[in-house]
């Protein structure tokens, strides 16, 4: 089969030659479609060297000029949780500290191999951040577009990959500024395909690294890029043969920003007009992607699951607790996991998936101010 792009919407779709990030005839996202995975056995596969040792099953763009810094093969942690198996998968471990890393080297991997020279991407900060070291990296310039409160730390880093930093007023505002700038390539990770490529590493990470089939994942959601590379990862494993089933994927959202819970319908989401949150990695209400996130939810018998400060707060004391030094938003799918054990969703003898997004010494600051002393 020829690598194309396709639309999620209409019936276009093109062979792969050079970097498109949405559909060019309704705007819609657009996906990448390839049967590279079913050419190659999971033992030629390598853990520990970053999208090099998965460079076999991605899009060519990808393989015709890598750029990897070691993203990836992040290590699983065991804990049991009221008789409920927990693997942490700890993406904070990534070389800018968070799970984006998978995505903007395979993004910024396409880029190079089509002669792209500046880059431009919307962030609350830790893709940003990412797709500024990557880019730096590989010798090409970044624009990252975010809102004014942003994490400080994370800007100055920014700066520091030599990135272009435009403060907006809001999250949607920096997102919206960001595609309509032209002095660039837009390869913002809501709407970018090669994120998604990237990520759904970790699916075949999870197999590969240890013999416990998980039966649930746990996602703090905002554009979906996790959710949807996870999921992509998972349904090639399928059809490779090297797994049965797939898992339920649970999408975490704050209660004060989910799109998914209004495009589901859920009764129990009152939306606020103005809402504050120490999740900043979830404010995103824009999501291009929110059809094909309702569709993994659906597909897998998942949900969403909405949580609130008080929550993530007591989650990240927990989590502190036991060593994993993580954000705010990491903490979301822990204090979504106990709703789903409260709500009898999840069950004891469950094997469940919680990555762990992104570090916590990024913003010691804010741990220090949210954390009860």
């Amino acid at each position: 089969m020829d690598e194309v792009y396709k639309c999620t919407k209409c019936d276009w779709s093109i062979s792969i030659e050079r970097y498109i990030w949405r559909c060019p005839r309704c705007n819609a996202p657009i996906q990448i479609i390839s049967d590279k995975h079913l050419e190659i056995s999971l033992k030629d596969l390598k853990l520990g060297r970053g999208i090099n040792g998965f460079i076999s099953i991605l899009p060519k763009l990808i393989r015709m000029s890598p750029i990897s810094l070691g993203e990836g093969s992040t290590a699983i942690v065991l804990r049991e949780v009221l008789g409920v198996k927990i693997l942490f998968k700890l993406e904070y471990l990534n070389p800018t500290g968070s799970f984006k890393d998978r995505g903007s080297a395979t993004t910024i991997s396409a880029a190079l191999s089509t002669g792209i020279t500046r880059v431009i991407e919307d962030s609350s900060g830790n893709a940003g951040l990412s797709i500024a070291c990557y880019a730096s990296a590989a010798g090409i310039s970044s624009r990252i577009y975010a809102p004014i409160d942003a994490p400080r730390g994370k800007i100055e880093l920014m700066k520091l990959f030599g990135a272009d930093i435009k403060l907006m007023p809001t999250r949607n505002e920096a997102a919206r500024a960001a595609i309509l700038d032209k002095e660039g390539i837009y390869v913002g990770h809501r709407w970018n395909p090669y994120a998604i490529e990237g990520v759904k590493i970790e699916a075949y990470e999870l197999i590969m690294q240890q013999d416990q089939i998980p039966t649930a994942i746990i996602v703090p959601t905002a554009s979906g890029m996790h959710i949807l590379g996870l999921y992509k990862g998972f349904k090639e494993l399928i059809e490779r043969g090297d797994i049965r089933e797939m898992p339920r994927f649970y999408a975490v959202q704050h209660e004060d920003y989910s799109p998914l819970a209004i495009k589901l319908g859920r009764k129990d989401y009152l939306k606020r007009e103005s809402p504050q949150t120490i999740v900043n990695g979830l404010r995103l209400t824009d999501v291009p992607r929110i059809g094909e996130i309702v569709n993994v939810i659906k597909r897998s018998e998942g949900d969403v699951v909405l949580v609130n400060d008080h929550d993530v707060v007591q989650a990240l004391k927990v989590l502190i607790h036991m060593g994993f030094v993580v954000e705010p938003t990491s903490a979301t799918a822990y204090a979504a996991l106990n709703k789903l054990i409260n709500d009898g969703i999840v069950e004891k003898g469950e094997t469940v998936v919680i990555p762990l997004t992104g570090s916590g010494l990024k913003m010691t600051k804010k741990l220090i101010d949210v954390l009860p002393k």
